[in-house]
């Protein structure tokens, strides 16, 4: 969760866990695409698209992240000393394409839709 300020926390339970960090300017961002536990596609949307990530933490988050849904996004960001660092994750069954090859997104969407119902996709 953000919060600007504590009256936003007056909901939440006493015992909740938060996570926060420090504010990070970015000059590039980037989405990238899983499925399957691959990274099919990366597209900028943010920034300058001449300053492209390290895509070597981008793989080693991959492999760290087992419990990871059958398809998402992981959005990351590159800073002026050129770190890349994982800004936010998102479900696929939400995602906008960011220029994704249509023949890389649907496959994406279908099967996470069937991962959330519980549904087989048909042959």
């Amino acid at each position: 969760a953000r919060f600007r300020d504590l009256i936003e926390t007056a909901g939440v339970e006493p015992t909740t866990l938060l996570s926060c960090s420090e504010a990070v300017e970015f000059v590039s961002e980037y989405r990238g695409f899983v499925h399957r536990g691959e990274l099919v596609g990366c597209k900028h949307y943010a920034g300058d698209f001449r300053v492209a990530p390290d895509f070597a933490p981008i793989e080693a988050a991959l492999e760290e992240w087992e419990a990871r849904p059958v398809a998402c996004s992981m959005d990351w960001g590159v800073t002026r000393e050129g770190r890349t660092l994982l800004i936010e994750v998102n479900d696929a069954y939400s995602l906008g394409c960011y220029g994704l090859s249509p023949l890389l997104y649907a496959p994406m969407l279908a099967d996470r839709w069937f991962q959330i119902t519980g549904s087989r996709r048909r042959a």
